[in-house]
């Protein structure tokens, strides 16, 4: 039977991230897997028990010390008032992605396409695209693709854990001033920003207009967006030049659009 008080690799870990002595740091570090590892002369004798770990984990633990580290600066200058205006704002964006639960399916079934939701959105999109902008299906699918992505196959309207300030919103995920626009725009317009219509509404606004926000960058998508002649083109133009993430995760944007695309008739 193993003896319980050897140091393990999760006490290796929990020691390396807080520098809190683990059960098995003062026993002698010859036994458990201390034992197993081969030393020799010309490399020098490990003194914690993080030399034995594997690099990856090595570097998890300095993620976890700098992340400890800003949390701890954070506590220090912050005003606890501005905290809990921060916790509230996210109370907020997690009730709003409760209210579109909803939209959670299963869309592939025995190999078939079911009709729910992320089958209509992405069809009813695309089909609205191709009506009101003469786009091809190559080239719908790979706008639409774009926002699945965005909205993880239109589940959230409201970006998860946002970096900073509210987040993304909407199809787009319109951060910033652009998502200030477009609430403004839907509560003119009587529209709950939830709904299809005031996304796809706001977005053709865009697309058709040019604004004080983002100037003629969604006129010209269009007209960039119809010399695209496959899928891919038309995903990694949308995604470059319209919506302009910091992190593309492109592979899982052209995966999107394709799957959009095979949808389509």
């Amino acid at each position: 039977m193993a003896d319980n008080n050897e140091p393990g690799i999760a006490d290796a870990i929990v020691g390396g991230a807080t520098n809190v002595p683990t059960p098995g740091s003062s026993r002698k570090r010859t036994q458990g897997i201390m034992s197993q590892q081969k030393t020799f002369a010309d490399e020098p004798m490990p003194t914690s028990p993080e030399d034995y770990l594997p690099s990856y984990i090595s570097q998890y633990i300095e993620t976890i010390r700098s992340e400890r580290g800003a949390m701890d600066y954070l506590k220090e200058t912050t005003d606890v008032t501005r905290l809990d205006d921060y916790e509230y704002g996210f109370d907020e964006q997690a009730q709003r992605m409760i209210d579109s639960a909803d939209t959670q399916t299963t869309y592939y079934q025995d190999g078939n396409v079911q009709q729910g939701s992320y089958y209509d959105v992405a069809t009813r999109l695309s089909n609205d695209l191709m009506e009101d902008f003469g786009l091809s299906r190559e080239q719908a699918a790979g706008f639409v693709g774009n926002l699945a992505h965005e909205t993880g196959n239109f589940k959230f309207i409201q970006e998860i854990a946002p970096k900073a300030g509210k987040g993304g919103y909407g199809f787009a995920q319109w951060t910033g001033d652009r998502r200030e626009a477009f609430e403004d725009w839907a509560k003119s317009n009587d529209l709950d920003i939830n709904s299809y219509e005031a996304n796809y509404g706001y977005l053709k606004k865009e697309l058709t207009t040019r604004d004080n926000i983002i100037g003629s960058i969604g006129l010209n998508t269009i007209e960039k967006l119809k010399e695209a002649e496959t899928v891919e083109d038309a995903a990694k133009l949308v995604s470059d030049y319209y919506l302009r993430p910091g992190t593309p995760m492109m592979n899982k944007r052209l995966s999107s659009a394709r799957s959009v695309f095979s949808i389509l008739k």
